[in-house]
């Protein structure tokens, strides 16, 4: 189903998010991306087991935000 299509159903989308952990170049990194993945496709798995029409994708764990420079690595993960 294309976002459209979504968007413009006769009921209201249902959207999960994927809250990441720390990414690369954030303070509280810990340093395995092999992790934070792991973590966000069981998150991810769980959304679509219970019924979302949708994935956003969300780096929640890179606390405190850069605001005025997104670092490349944390770009680069989240592509």
């Amino acid at each position: 189903m294309n976002a459209l299509a979504l968007l413009a159903g006769s009921r209201p989308a249902f959207i999960g998010v994927v809250h990441l952990l720390a990414t690369p170049g954030a303070p509280r990194y810990c340093g395995s991306s092999a992790a934070l993945l792991a973590r966000a496709g069981e998150d991810a798995r769980a959304l679509v087991e219970g019924g979302v029409d949708a994935l956003l994708v969300e780096n929640f764990g890179d606390a405190p935000f850069f605001a005025e420079h997104v670092r490349p690595e944390t770009v680069a993960t989240l592509a």
